[in-house]
């Protein structure tokens, strides 16, 4: 792999990527720096690879594009386009429930991801769904979803929706004998 200009690491050209994920998402070199709380000059140089961002810049900067560090750092990431085929989506197999993410990358402030989940029978999570998550929201598609929220029980239909902020105590459950489709969102905590 050969770069051109200033690199930063000779590792990995953080500036040259992060003006890259900006390009793709359609947002402006002002509007990004406005959004991640940084100077445009800044954020210029930062993109020119000719000064490194701290950890914590980085950071403010992938908030503001609504992209985690680790999947930064993965070569392979690219910013989400508007329409994402469902082979496309990011998908993943815990405890029994199967999960497509899409990332919500145009979203401001902290990071936002959309999920399609299917929790098989008998299948519960709670604290352990998503760590980064600060709150969920989502709708019952299909099946059955048993919701205890801080000690109290409601059984959701299709149609029926939740929301509430992960720092309290609640699982989620399929206590039918058929899967339980979900959409759902979850804002990240940063």
């Amino acid at each position: 792999m050969s770069f051109t200009g200033p690199i930063a690491s000779p590792y990995y050209p953080v500036g040259a990527r992060l003006k890259r994920l900006r390009l793709q998402l359609g947002i402006s070199q002002r509007e990004l720096a406005r959004r991640a709380d940084i100077t445009n000059a800044n954020l210029s140089q930062i993109e020119k690879d000719v000064v490194s961002p701290s950890l914590s810049t980085l950071e403010k900067i992938l908030r503001a594009l609504g992209v985690g560090l680790a999947e930064f750092f993965n070569e392979r990431a690219e910013a989400v386009p508007a329409v994402v085929s469902s082979e496309a989506l990011m998908r993943v197999q815990k405890n029994g429930s199967s999960y497509h993410v899409l990332p919500v990358t145009e979203a401001r402030g902290a990071p936002v991801h959309l999920l399609h989940q299917t929790l098989a029978p008998g299948t519960r999570t709670g604290a352990d769904w998503s760590p980064h998550s600060a709150a969920l929201a989502g709708f019952v598609v299909s099946g059955e979803l048993t919701l205890t929220l801080d000690g109290g029980t409601a059984v959701l239909l299709p149609g029926d929706a939740f929301h509430f902020a992960v720092h309290r105590r609640f699982v989620l459950q399929n206590t039918a004998q058929v899967p339980c489709e979900l959409v759902v969102v979850s804002l990240d905590g940063g």
